[in-house]
């Protein structure tokens, strides 16, 4: 009974990464992805060729990810807690290969911020 409830419990968790891998991180999103985290200027531009719904994909995710009231206040320090190292892995696995480091690092760098640490003021340390 354990190691039925085990294996289907692996097997619900590999569809679930699986789902999240096709719907977030699909190689037609890539310049999505970096449009957004690699912009030197900061200015949203548009891309014709993707929906609008792709324009900011990290915002977007980190957004819902963020919002306390979308997994309800108990939840949500650990739902974060776990989501970003498997967003981060799928992003990793997605488009971090042939030189995208930086996008990578990017993409860190934000999900590392939507885990609510209190950041350090210029000038201070400890």
């Amino acid at each position: 009974d354990g190691t039925v409830r085990q294996h289907l419990s692996k097997e619900i968790c590999n569809k679930i990464q699986v789902a999240l891998h096709s719907g977030l991180f699909h190689a037609n999103f890539l310049n999505s992805y970096r449009e957004e985290l690699l912009q030197s200027d900061g200015s949203p531009q548009r891309k014709t060729n993707f929906s609008k719904a792709m324009e900011a994909p990290v915002e977007t995710l980190l957004l819902k990810l963020t919002d306390a009231d979308f997994f309800g206040q108990d939840l949500h320090s650990t739902v974060v807690a776990g989501s970003v190292p498997l967003l981060y892995r799928l992003a990793l696995e997605s488009y971090c290969q042939d030189g995208n480091y930086l996008l990578g690092f990017h993409f860190f760098t934000r999900l590392f911020d939507s885990l609510g640490f209190p950041r350090l003021k210029d000038g201070m340390t400890g």
